[in-house]
């Protein structure tokens, strides 16, 4: 008679695998990983073990087996995942997996450090750095791992968006205007919605005015200094001037017309106003109704769907 064989040692895969499962003892399961005969076994007694250098010894020593890739799928030191995919036999499916692994973890990584360095913002005092990361690229933003993209619903906050808004909140506490009114006519920051966001936090109503009528800057930042403009004085003046410049003006006159009407409105009604109907009209949704406030002015309409 032979040797009695333990039940991971069968080449019946499904009790060689019944039988890892109810193994807790960490030196019988490397036992398995060295010595099963089936590949599967040996790779599910492998990650019952929380063993990087156990995962990386045999992503070394059989790297080019179901075993090796495996190993290679739990191990976390991305300059050794680089190595491993550097190797010629190294191709496909397995190429594309682990490079996606990688990503994954630098991701994970940087995401890690930036959430440390958001914490910090709120007590850093460099200017220049504060500037720096207000205007980080924002398409190489990383987080949010977990959350699913559905087309059609808002993209979620990364990391870098928080740390970009911590940022404009910090220089606006510094009283940073000119910091502001930079980080407002970087690219970087136009494309990521931050340049207006830094605009909204000036109160120099000289300086809004300046941004507003500026068109270099992007529309969404000059729209920010029209809405955060209160002088009526240069609101005129933005109106008068922006009306002469042609069409191309046409929205940022718009705006500065309604924000002139939302002061007045503020001054003369103060959120109390005294509707009257000004019209109706008939669609394919239902019943537009038109009202206009006798003391300001102000316009609004309702949509009493069918």
């Amino acid at each position: 008679m032979g040797l009695f064989k333990p039940a991971w040692m069968s080449k019946n895969q499904a009790r060689a695998l019944a039988s890892v499962e109810a193994m807790e003892d960490e030196a019988t399961l490397r036992r398995v990983v060295a010595e099963a005969p089936l590949e599967n076994v040996r790779i599910r007694a492998a990650v019952k073990i929380d063993d990087q250098e156990l995962y990386k010894h045999y992503a070394r020593l059989e790297a080019d087996s179901h075993l090796g890739y495996a190993m290679a799928m739990r191990i976390d030191d991305i300059d050794f995942l680089w190595e491993f995919i550097r190797r010629e036999s190294c191709t496909g499916v397995v190429l594309s997996n682990i490079r996606d692994r990688i990503d994954t973890l630098t991701a994970k990584k940087r995401d890690a450090e930036n959430r440390k360095k958001l914490a910090e913002i709120p007590s850093l005092n460099d200017i220049a750095r504060l500037v720096d990361i207000a205007t980080s690229d924002h398409r190489q933003d990383v987080g949010c791992f977990d959350q699913v993209r559905v087309y059609g619903a808002p993209t979620p906050r990364s990391t870098e968006d928080n740390m970009r808004e911590a940022a404009i909140e910090r220089l606006a506490e510094l009283g940073a205007d000119d910091a502001l009114i930079e980080v407002a006519h970087d690219q970087n920051a136009t494309l990521s919605n931050t340049a207006e966001k830094a605009v909204a936090k000036i109160t120099d109503q000289r300086k809004l005015f300046q941004l507003a009528s500026d068109d270099t800057l992007g529309w969404h930042a000059r729209k920010a200094a029209v809405d955060a403009l209160s002088d009526r004085a240069l609101l005129d003046q933005l109106t008068k001037m922006t009306s002469q410049h042609g069409p191309l003006e046409l929205p940022i006159e718009k705006a500065a017309e309604e924000r002139i009407q939302q002061i007045r409105s503020e001054e003369l009604c103060h959120g109390e106003h005294d509707w009257e109907l000004t019209g109706l009209e008939y669609g394919g949704l239902g019943e537009y109704a038109y009202y206009r406030c006798k003391r300001c002015g102000i316009e609004r309409h309702e949509v009493n769907r069918y």
